[in-house]
């Protein structure tokens, strides 16, 4: 019986399914090699934004306006100025943006075609004018 089971295995032994260890390795490195692309596309694509930064002050006396809201058009993106006229919006995906900025009792003011571009910081200082009230 011995014999014939030796030459059952020894029939067998070249079966794919009888390297199981080496096709245990083959996956893993696939895994490994599919994992690690995965990362360096998404590394990638996460560079591509930027920030916009600017100050806003009055047109007339120079000092800086606190509370300006600045809106990227058409968006939800946008940030307000802080104690000294200071804004920063993050994160922009690359492209090109109108920015509006509007406060209560200053002209509203549109700023077209602000360039967005990977891991840069655009600057866009503004000053504004009062509005005038019409009575």
């Amino acid at each position: 019986m011995d014999g014939k089971l030796t030459a059952l295995m020894s029939k067998y032994s070249n079966h794919p399914f009888s390297k199981g260890e080496e096709r245990v390795k083959g996956s893993r490195i696939r895994l490994l090699i599919i994992l690690i692309l995965i990362l360096l596309i998404t590394v990638c694509l996460g560079a591509q934004t930027g920030d916009i930064i600017g100050v806003l002050i009055d047109k007339e006396t120079q000092a800086p306006l606190t509370g300006v809201n600045v809106v990227i058009s058409g968006t939800d993106w946008g940030a307000a100025t802080d104690l000294d006229g200071r804004y920063h919006i993050r994160n922009i995906p690359v492209g090109t943006y109108n920015l509006t900025f509007q406060m209560m009792g200053y002209e509203k003011l549109e700023k077209l075609n602000i360039p967005v571009s990977p891991d840069r910081i655009s600057q866009m200082d503004v000053s504004l004018g009062i509005s005038s009230i019409a009575g």
